[in-house]
């Protein structure tokens, strides 16, 4: 049985083969992951026969997935990059006015009355 995750109700969790399988949705966006690829396959036939129906699931494998806007990098064992290059770079592009550096102003360090030295971890209030 899978379990949602406490904290992230778009995270769930599921013991196969004494390794975990964790699957982070969001709408019509889902991620898999898991040490053996074959658990994956298995969640991919799962979902298409039970949701194929409504569209086929499209399946990708590798060491590079886009998720959410985001470049999720796997390629050093134990480790993960995560990346918005592409995802930023589109809303620039299709921003609907096209602001040069002289549009640009610097964002203050201040809320209220209460200005981020900085080495600040958090605006006032919130840390």
């Amino acid at each position: 049985m899978y379990i949602f995750n406490h904290y992230d109700p778009c995270v769930t969790n599921k013991t196969i083969e004494k390794k975990q399988h964790v699957v982070c949705f969001h709408v019509d966006d889902l991620m898999a992951s898991d040490v053996l690829p074959k658990v994956n396959d298995w969640f991919d036939v799962w979902l298409n026969t039970m949701h194929g129906h409504c569209g086929m699931v499209k399946c990708i494998h590798g060491k590079n997935y886009d998720y959410l806007g985001m470049t999720f990098d796997f390629l050093i064992p134990s480790q993960v990059k995560f990346q918005m290059f592409d995802c930023v770079a589109n809303m620039i592009d299709k921003f609907p006015v096209h602001l040069s550096k002289d549009d640009v102003l610097p964002t203050p360090g201040c809320f209220g009355s209460r200005c981020l030295s900085p080495v600040s971890p958090s605006p006032p209030g919130r840390g």
